[in-house]
Protein backbone atom coordinates (compact mmCIF):
# COMPACT_ATOMS: atom_id res chain seq x y z
CA UNK A 1 0.00 0.00 0.00
CA UNK A 2 1.20 3.83 -0.65
CA UNK A 3 -0.75 5.37 1.84
CA UNK A 4 -0.38 4.79 5.66
CA UNK A 5 -3.02 5.74 8.55
CA UNK A 6 -1.12 6.84 11.17
CA UNK A 7 -3.45 6.33 14.99
CA UNK A 8 -2.64 8.65 17.71
CA UNK A 9 -4.77 7.00 20.67
CA UNK A 10 -4.26 7.36 24.34
CA UNK A 11 -3.61 4.80 26.53
CA UNK A 12 -5.47 3.03 29.16
CA UNK A 13 -4.48 4.29 33.27
CA UNK A 14 -2.21 0.82 33.05
CA UNK A 15 -0.64 2.01 29.46
CA UNK A 16 -2.66 -0.71 27.31
CA UNK A 17 -4.29 0.24 24.34
CA UNK A 18 -8.02 0.98 24.87
CA UNK A 19 -11.23 -1.03 23.55
CA UNK A 20 -11.98 1.60 21.22
CA UNK A 21 -9.00 0.96 19.27
CA UNK A 22 -10.45 -1.56 17.37
CA UNK A 23 -13.28 -0.20 16.25
CA UNK A 24 -11.12 2.88 14.56
CA UNK A 25 -8.74 0.14 13.12
CA UNK A 26 -11.85 -1.33 12.10
CA UNK A 27 -13.07 1.86 10.21
CA UNK A 28 -10.07 2.75 9.06
CA UNK A 29 -8.03 0.28 7.68
CA UNK A 30 -9.43 0.24 4.02
CA UNK A 31 -7.62 3.72 3.66
CA UNK A 32 -4.06 2.12 3.97
CA UNK A 33 -1.78 0.19 6.31
CA UNK A 34 -2.34 1.01 10.30
CA UNK A 35 0.37 2.51 12.40
CA UNK A 36 -0.87 3.00 15.95
CA UNK A 37 0.88 5.55 18.21
CA UNK A 38 0.25 6.08 22.02
CA UNK A 39 0.05 9.94 23.09
CA UNK A 40 -1.06 11.51 26.58
CA UNK A 41 -4.26 13.06 26.30
CA UNK A 42 -2.71 15.48 23.63
CA UNK A 43 -4.12 16.52 19.79
CA UNK A 44 -0.95 18.14 19.07
CA UNK A 45 2.31 17.22 17.42
CA UNK A 46 5.48 17.24 19.21
CA UNK A 47 8.67 18.32 17.21
CA UNK A 48 9.85 14.76 18.46
CA UNK A 49 6.73 13.53 17.02
CA UNK A 50 7.29 14.79 13.76
CA UNK A 51 10.54 13.76 13.56
CA UNK A 52 9.35 10.41 13.99
CA UNK A 53 6.62 10.72 11.21
CA UNK A 54 9.19 11.71 8.95
CA UNK A 55 11.20 8.65 9.38
CA UNK A 56 8.32 6.34 8.98
CA UNK A 57 6.96 8.17 5.97
CA UNK A 58 10.65 7.35 4.33
CA UNK A 59 10.92 4.10 5.55
CA UNK A 60 7.56 2.70 4.11
CA UNK A 61 7.54 5.40 0.96
CA UNK A 62 3.99 6.14 1.21
CA UNK A 63 2.59 9.13 -0.94
CA UNK A 64 -0.71 9.34 1.51
CA UNK A 65 -0.45 9.78 4.97
CA UNK A 66 -3.78 9.74 7.18
CA UNK A 67 -3.82 11.03 10.85
CA UNK A 68 -6.04 9.96 13.55
CA UNK A 69 -6.59 12.45 16.62
CA UNK A 70 -4.48 15.87 15.79
CA UNK A 71 -5.01 18.93 16.10
CA UNK A 72 -5.07 21.29 12.59
CA UNK A 73 -2.23 23.76 14.27
CA UNK A 74 1.01 25.15 13.38
CA UNK A 75 2.87 21.62 13.98
CA UNK A 76 0.47 20.22 11.57
CA UNK A 77 1.28 22.56 9.09
CA UNK A 78 5.01 22.61 9.46
CA UNK A 79 4.83 18.16 9.39
CA UNK A 80 2.94 19.01 5.91
CA UNK A 81 5.73 21.18 4.38
CA UNK A 82 8.05 18.71 5.56
CA UNK A 83 6.73 15.77 3.87
CA UNK A 84 5.48 17.53 0.72
CA UNK A 85 2.68 14.56 0.56
CA UNK A 86 -1.21 14.44 0.47
CA UNK A 87 -2.27 14.30 4.46
CA UNK A 88 -5.92 14.10 5.82
CA UNK A 89 -7.01 14.23 9.33
CA UNK A 90 -9.24 11.87 10.80
CA UNK A 91 -11.84 11.72 13.53
CA UNK A 92 -14.00 9.24 15.29
CA UNK A 93 -17.51 8.70 13.99
CA UNK A 94 -20.45 10.68 15.65
CA UNK A 95 -22.96 7.73 16.99
CA UNK A 96 -25.19 10.41 16.84
CA UNK A 97 -24.39 12.84 14.71
CA UNK A 98 -26.12 16.58 14.38
CA UNK A 99 -28.52 16.51 10.87
CA UNK A 100 -27.47 19.16 8.49
CA UNK A 101 -29.75 20.79 8.11
CA UNK A 102 -29.47 21.57 12.33
CA UNK A 103 -25.99 22.49 11.42
CA UNK A 104 -27.22 24.79 9.17
CA UNK A 105 -30.18 26.51 11.38
CA UNK A 106 -27.44 26.46 13.89
CA UNK A 107 -24.53 28.54 11.61
CA UNK A 108 -27.42 30.74 10.75
CA UNK A 109 -27.86 31.84 14.28
CA UNK A 110 -24.22 32.32 14.69
CA UNK A 111 -24.35 34.53 12.07
CA UNK A 112 -27.18 36.29 12.91
CA UNK A 113 -25.52 36.75 16.48
CA UNK A 114 -22.21 37.91 15.38
CA UNK A 115 -23.60 41.02 12.80
CA UNK A 116 -26.27 41.36 15.91
CA UNK A 117 -29.29 42.13 13.13
CA UNK A 118 -29.41 41.00 9.40
CA UNK A 119 -31.67 41.97 6.55
CA UNK A 120 -33.83 39.21 4.29
CA UNK A 121 -31.08 39.39 1.72
CA UNK A 122 -28.02 38.89 3.89
CA UNK A 123 -30.05 35.50 5.48
CA UNK A 124 -30.79 34.32 2.33
CA UNK A 125 -26.78 35.01 0.87
CA UNK A 126 -26.35 32.84 4.62
CA UNK A 127 -28.38 29.79 4.00
CA UNK A 128 -27.22 29.59 0.49
CA UNK A 129 -23.43 29.64 1.21
CA UNK A 130 -24.20 27.39 3.96
CA UNK A 131 -26.30 24.68 1.50
CA UNK A 132 -23.29 24.33 -0.65
CA UNK A 133 -20.81 24.10 2.57
CA UNK A 134 -22.44 21.01 4.16
CA UNK A 135 -23.27 19.66 0.27
CA UNK A 136 -27.18 19.13 0.90
CA UNK A 137 -28.28 20.13 -2.94
CA UNK A 138 -26.21 21.67 -5.52
CA UNK A 139 -28.83 24.30 -5.98
CA UNK A 140 -31.54 25.65 -3.31
CA UNK A 141 -34.33 26.96 -4.46
CA UNK A 142 -35.98 30.43 -2.81
CA UNK A 143 -38.91 27.63 -1.06
CA UNK A 144 -36.51 25.78 0.51
CA UNK A 145 -34.54 29.00 2.31
CA UNK A 146 -37.98 30.25 3.38
CA UNK A 147 -38.82 27.27 5.20
CA UNK A 148 -35.06 27.53 7.16
CA UNK A 149 -36.41 30.91 7.86
CA UNK A 150 -39.78 29.50 8.98
CA UNK A 151 -38.39 26.98 11.12
CA UNK A 152 -35.99 29.71 12.93
CA UNK A 153 -39.09 31.49 13.94
CA UNK A 154 -41.04 28.71 14.92
CA UNK A 155 -38.43 27.32 16.96
CA UNK A 156 -38.72 30.54 18.54
CA UNK A 157 -34.56 31.14 17.30
CA UNK A 158 -35.33 34.42 15.57
CA UNK A 159 -38.08 37.37 15.37
CA UNK A 160 -38.39 39.67 12.69
CA UNK A 161 -38.17 43.36 13.32
CA UNK A 162 -39.66 44.99 9.79
CA UNK A 163 -37.37 43.92 6.97
CA UNK A 164 -34.65 42.70 9.58
CA UNK A 165 -33.71 39.72 11.87
CA UNK A 166 -32.47 39.06 15.08
CA UNK A 167 -32.00 36.33 17.87
CA UNK A 168 -34.95 35.82 20.13
CA UNK A 169 -34.04 34.98 23.81
CA UNK A 170 -30.99 32.49 23.93
CA UNK A 171 -32.50 30.41 26.81
CA UNK A 172 -35.57 29.01 24.74
CA UNK A 173 -32.64 28.06 21.87
CA UNK A 174 -30.82 26.33 24.41
CA UNK A 175 -33.73 23.99 25.40
CA UNK A 176 -35.32 24.15 21.98
CA UNK A 177 -31.80 22.47 20.46
CA UNK A 178 -31.20 20.38 23.81
CA UNK A 179 -34.66 18.40 22.56
CA UNK A 180 -33.48 17.34 19.34
CA UNK A 181 -29.32 17.21 19.58
CA UNK A 182 -26.88 14.82 21.69
CA UNK A 183 -24.19 16.35 20.79
CA UNK A 184 -23.28 18.80 23.20
CA UNK A 185 -19.91 19.31 22.46
CA UNK A 186 -21.00 20.98 18.87
CA UNK A 187 -23.80 23.26 19.95
CA UNK A 188 -22.02 24.46 22.81
CA UNK A 189 -19.45 26.89 20.72
CA UNK A 190 -22.90 27.92 18.99
CA UNK A 191 -24.71 28.60 21.67
CA UNK A 192 -22.60 30.43 23.86
CA UNK A 193 -21.25 32.40 20.59
CA UNK A 194 -24.97 33.94 21.05
CA UNK A 195 -23.96 36.11 23.90
CA UNK A 196 -20.74 36.03 26.26
CA UNK A 197 -22.62 36.35 29.45
CA UNK A 198 -25.29 33.84 28.77
CA UNK A 199 -23.95 31.11 30.90
CA UNK A 200 -24.27 33.61 33.74
CA UNK A 201 -27.53 34.14 33.37
CA UNK A 202 -29.44 30.69 32.20
CA UNK A 203 -31.53 29.27 34.54
CA UNK A 204 -30.33 26.22 36.68
CA UNK A 205 -32.79 24.11 34.61
CA UNK A 206 -31.04 24.94 31.37
CA UNK A 207 -27.77 24.80 33.05
CA UNK A 208 -28.66 20.89 33.92
CA UNK A 209 -29.97 20.34 30.83
CA UNK A 210 -26.14 21.50 29.15
CA UNK A 211 -24.75 18.93 31.61
CA UNK A 212 -22.76 21.72 32.82
CA UNK A 213 -22.23 21.26 37.06
CA UNK A 214 -23.18 25.11 38.33
CA UNK A 215 -21.10 24.28 41.52
CA UNK A 216 -17.60 23.80 40.16
CA UNK A 217 -17.54 25.26 36.65
CA UNK A 218 -17.72 29.02 35.69
CA UNK A 219 -18.13 30.02 32.29
CA UNK A 220 -16.82 33.73 31.59
CA UNK A 221 -16.95 33.27 27.81
CA UNK A 222 -17.37 31.01 24.66
CA UNK A 223 -15.01 27.72 24.43
CA UNK A 224 -13.36 27.10 21.79
CA UNK A 225 -10.02 25.59 23.28
CA UNK A 226 -10.35 21.15 22.52
CA UNK A 227 -11.24 19.35 26.07
CA UNK A 228 -9.60 16.08 24.51
CA UNK A 229 -6.71 17.45 25.12
CA UNK A 230 -7.02 18.11 28.94
CA UNK A 231 -9.69 15.51 29.47
CA UNK A 232 -7.63 14.05 31.96
CA UNK A 233 -6.76 16.82 34.04
CA UNK A 234 -10.62 18.20 33.83
CA UNK A 235 -11.70 15.26 35.23
CA UNK A 236 -9.06 14.90 38.10
CA UNK A 237 -9.77 18.67 38.80
CA UNK A 238 -13.49 17.70 38.87
CA UNK A 239 -13.55 15.06 40.98
CA UNK A 240 -10.95 16.85 43.41
CA UNK A 241 -13.48 19.47 43.28
CA UNK A 242 -16.46 17.05 44.56
CA UNK A 243 -14.82 15.37 47.01
CA UNK A 244 -13.39 18.92 48.37
CA UNK A 245 -9.43 17.32 48.34
CA UNK A 246 -6.54 19.02 48.15
CA UNK A 247 -3.80 19.32 44.91
CA UNK A 248 -0.45 17.95 46.84
CA UNK A 249 1.23 19.92 43.71
CA UNK A 250 0.90 21.38 40.29
CA UNK A 251 4.03 21.59 37.96
CA UNK A 252 3.83 24.42 35.30
CA UNK A 253 5.30 24.67 31.79
CA UNK A 254 8.03 26.96 33.05
CA UNK A 255 8.74 23.97 36.19
CA UNK A 256 7.42 25.94 38.85
CA UNK A 257 5.85 23.95 41.33
CA UNK A 258 3.07 25.02 43.78
CA UNK A 259 2.26 22.67 46.33
CA UNK A 260 -1.09 22.24 48.53
CA UNK A 261 -3.55 23.95 46.37
CA UNK A 262 -6.94 23.62 47.22
CA UNK A 263 -9.46 24.11 44.33
CA UNK A 264 -11.78 26.80 43.73
CA UNK A 265 -13.55 26.34 40.59
CA UNK A 266 -12.84 25.38 36.54
CA UNK A 267 -12.96 28.46 35.07
CA UNK A 268 -13.63 29.00 31.48
CA UNK A 269 -11.81 32.32 30.41
CA UNK A 270 -10.48 34.14 27.28
CA UNK A 271 -10.88 30.74 25.32
CA UNK A 272 -9.20 28.55 27.67
CA UNK A 273 -9.77 26.22 30.49
CA UNK A 274 -8.43 27.17 33.96
CA UNK A 275 -8.11 25.45 37.64
CA UNK A 276 -8.80 28.60 39.96
CA UNK A 277 -6.66 27.54 43.06
CA UNK A 278 -6.08 29.11 46.85
CA UNK A 279 -2.28 28.85 47.80
CA UNK A 280 -0.67 31.15 50.73
CA UNK A 281 -4.27 33.01 50.26
CA UNK A 282 -3.96 34.11 46.91
CA UNK A 283 -6.37 32.98 43.68
CA UNK A 284 -4.13 31.31 41.20
CA UNK A 285 -4.92 31.01 37.85
CA UNK A 286 -2.98 27.48 36.31
CA UNK A 287 -4.13 27.06 32.86
CA UNK A 288 -5.08 23.14 31.91
CA UNK A 289 -3.23 22.71 28.87
CA UNK A 290 -0.01 24.40 30.52
CA UNK A 291 0.19 22.04 33.10
CA UNK A 292 3.10 19.46 33.50
CA UNK A 293 2.16 17.21 35.89
CA UNK A 294 0.73 17.27 39.20
CA UNK A 295 -0.51 15.04 41.94
CA UNK A 296 -3.92 14.65 44.25
CA UNK A 297 -3.68 13.96 47.94
CA UNK A 298 -6.28 12.30 49.88
CA UNK A 299 -6.45 15.35 52.49
CA UNK A 300 -9.55 17.13 52.82
CA UNK A 301 -10.06 21.07 52.56
CA UNK A 302 -13.09 22.73 54.89
CA UNK A 303 -12.43 26.35 54.07
CA UNK A 304 -15.20 28.23 53.01
CA UNK A 305 -14.68 29.43 49.48
CA UNK A 306 -17.60 31.77 48.85
CA UNK A 307 -15.37 35.00 48.72
CA UNK A 308 -12.90 33.61 46.23
CA UNK A 309 -15.78 32.54 44.15
CA UNK A 310 -17.34 35.49 43.96
CA UNK A 311 -14.46 37.28 43.36
CA UNK A 312 -13.73 35.12 39.87
CA UNK A 313 -17.51 35.51 38.96
CA UNK A 314 -18.04 39.09 39.82
CA UNK A 315 -14.43 41.02 39.81
CA UNK A 316 -12.02 38.96 37.55
CA UNK A 317 -11.45 40.59 34.22
CA UNK A 318 -9.30 38.31 32.86
CA UNK A 319 -6.80 35.44 34.71
CA UNK A 320 -4.19 38.02 35.19
CA UNK A 321 -6.63 40.17 37.77
CA UNK A 322 -5.10 40.13 41.21
CA UNK A 323 -6.95 38.92 44.02
CA UNK A 324 -7.51 41.36 46.92
CA UNK A 325 -5.83 43.93 45.56
CA UNK A 326 -7.41 47.66 44.95
CA UNK A 327 -9.12 48.65 41.49
CA UNK A 328 -6.94 51.41 39.88
CA UNK A 329 -9.01 53.73 37.66
CA UNK A 330 -8.19 54.69 33.95
CA UNK A 331 -10.00 56.80 30.84
CA UNK A 332 -9.62 55.91 27.57
CA UNK A 333 -11.13 58.03 24.43
CA UNK A 334 -13.02 55.70 21.66
CA UNK A 335 -12.56 57.29 18.14
CA UNK A 336 -15.92 58.23 17.38
CA UNK A 337 -16.21 55.78 14.05
CA UNK A 338 -15.95 53.39 16.60
CA UNK A 339 -18.16 54.15 19.47
CA UNK A 340 -20.64 51.81 18.40
CA UNK A 341 -18.91 48.89 19.20
CA UNK A 342 -18.50 50.18 23.00
CA UNK A 343 -21.81 50.99 23.15
CA UNK A 344 -23.76 47.99 22.13
CA UNK A 345 -20.54 45.86 24.36
CA UNK A 346 -18.61 46.01 27.06
CA UNK A 347 -15.01 45.44 25.99
CA UNK A 348 -14.00 45.86 29.93
CA UNK A 349 -15.92 44.36 32.33
CA UNK A 350 -16.26 47.42 34.55
CA UNK A 351 -16.52 49.49 31.43
CA UNK A 352 -18.76 52.80 32.08
CA UNK A 353 -19.58 55.58 29.75
CA UNK A 354 -18.58 59.30 30.78
CA UNK A 355 -19.30 61.30 28.23
CA UNK A 356 -18.95 61.92 24.56
CA UNK A 357 -16.83 65.28 23.70
CA UNK A 358 -17.17 67.95 21.42
CA UNK A 359 -15.49 66.06 18.56
CA UNK A 360 -18.22 63.17 19.04
CA UNK A 361 -15.13 60.40 20.49
CA UNK A 362 -16.57 58.70 23.29
CA UNK A 363 -14.83 58.73 26.70
CA UNK A 364 -15.46 55.62 29.12
CA UNK A 365 -13.88 54.72 32.20
CA UNK A 366 -12.10 51.39 33.57
CA UNK A 367 -10.58 49.73 36.32
CA UNK A 368 -7.91 47.29 36.59
CA UNK A 369 -5.34 45.67 39.38
CA UNK A 370 -2.31 45.26 36.79
CA UNK A 371 -1.99 46.82 33.60
CA UNK A 372 -1.65 43.12 31.92
CA UNK A 373 -6.04 42.64 32.80
CA UNK A 374 -6.42 46.01 30.15
CA UNK A 375 -3.65 46.18 27.74
CA UNK A 376 -4.30 43.35 25.04
CA UNK A 377 -7.74 44.65 24.73
CA UNK A 378 -6.75 48.43 24.22
CA UNK A 379 -3.63 47.67 21.68
CA UNK A 380 -6.56 45.20 19.94
CA UNK A 381 -8.46 48.70 18.75
CA UNK A 382 -5.54 50.77 17.92
CA UNK A 383 -5.19 53.26 16.45
CA UNK A 384 -8.64 53.73 17.14
CA UNK A 385 -8.26 53.94 21.24
CA UNK A 386 -6.46 56.31 23.74
CA UNK A 387 -5.24 56.14 27.15
CA UNK A 388 -6.26 59.42 28.57
CA UNK A 389 -5.64 58.97 32.19
CA UNK A 390 -3.85 56.59 34.39
CA UNK A 391 -2.41 56.21 37.47
CA UNK A 392 1.07 57.46 36.88
CA UNK A 393 -0.01 57.62 33.40
CA UNK A 394 1.41 53.58 33.73
CA UNK A 395 -0.60 52.35 31.40
CA UNK A 396 0.40 54.92 28.81
CA UNK A 397 3.69 54.51 29.46
CA UNK A 398 3.66 50.43 28.87
CA UNK A 399 1.75 51.08 25.95
CA UNK A 400 4.52 53.25 24.12
CA UNK A 401 7.19 50.50 25.62
CA UNK A 402 5.17 47.62 24.04
CA UNK A 403 5.02 49.71 20.50
CA UNK A 404 8.29 51.12 20.53
CA UNK A 405 9.47 47.42 20.75
CA UNK A 406 7.12 46.02 17.78
CA UNK A 407 8.22 48.96 16.04
CA UNK A 408 12.07 48.06 16.11
CA UNK A 409 11.34 44.48 15.37
CA UNK A 410 9.29 45.72 11.87
CA UNK A 411 12.32 47.51 10.59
Amino acid sequence: MDSLVYIRYNPTKDGKEPKILESIILEYKEKGEIYKKAVNYTKKLSKKEIKEIQELVKQKNVKRLYIYNVDQDKNFYLLKDLLNIDIEVLSKNQSKEISKKLQILLDVLKFIAKKEIVNNDELYEEIKRLNFKYKIDKKISKVTITNYIRDLKELHFIEKLNSNYKIKDSEVIIKEILKKVDDIGYITDILLSLDDKIMRDLSLSTKKLLNINKEFIIYKQRPFEDLDDIKFEFEQFKKALKEKKVIKYIIKGNNKKDKNIVPISLVFMENNWYLAGLINGNVSMYRLNFIYDFEMSNEIYTKDLTKYIEFIKYKMQTPFTKYNTPFKPAKLKIDKNYKHYFDKKEHFPYQEKDKEDENGNLIINIKYTQPLEVLPTIKKWLPNIQILESENNELQKLLIKDLEKSLNLHK
